[in-house]
């Protein structure tokens, strides 16, 4: 997708922050194979776990990564995206 500056060879990485009932949960993720649905304005990516993260946009959260199984179901949450370079940046 060329609007968010979407290679499939080289996905853009993303941090998750999330509230569960243990407190907050980060995750460092690749987002891939994107699809907008345009009648809810909804974009979905399916997602991979980066465990070797080595990137530097994402080095604050990545050095905080949350251990463990992703739970099945949290609270609040962010997406912070870092391999965008079109406007706008994050999603």
């Amino acid at each position: 997708m060329a609007t968010i500056d979407f290679e499939s060879a080289d996905p853009p990485n993303a941090g998750l922050v999330a509230e569960t009932d243990d407190g907050e949960w980060i995750i460092i993720l690749a987002l891939m194979n994107p699809r907008l649905d345009e009648a809810t304005a909804t974009l979905t990516y399916e997602v991979r776990r980066v465990t070797d993260y080595a990137g530097e946009g994402l080095q604050s959260l990545a050095a905080k990564v949350s251990a463990g199984a992703v739970p099945g179901q949290f609270g609040p949450a962010s997406l912070f995206i870092d391999s965008a370079t079109t406007p706008p940046y994050c999603y």
